[in-house]
């Protein structure tokens, strides 16, 4: 007849086992589905060019956005109180 220590042990073990698979498992399943590919039939679809923004944003600093801007920090700092 085995102790209750021996008992205990083998218990240990087990789970520690059971644990260790259980955690090879999700990591070898997290990696093997982060290398899937997931694009269906495999051929790319024709995506349109993205367009040319060069000098569409325009860098200036008016009045009128500064006005705006520091009425904003006013308002956050108003409620921060």
């Amino acid at each position: 007849m085995a102790s209750i220590n021996t008992v205990v042990k083998r218990k240990q073990y087990i789970w520690l086992g059971i644990v260790a698979v259980g955690a090879a498992a999700a990591i070898g399943g997290g990696l093997y589905l982060s290398d899937v590919d997931m694009s269906g039939n495999g051929t790319a679809a024709e995506q349109e060019p993205v367009p040319d923004m060069t000098g569409v944003v325009d860098t200036t600093f008016d009045d009128k956005v500064r006005q705006h801007a520091t009425t904003e920090m006013q308002v956050t700092a108003a409620q921060m109180q």
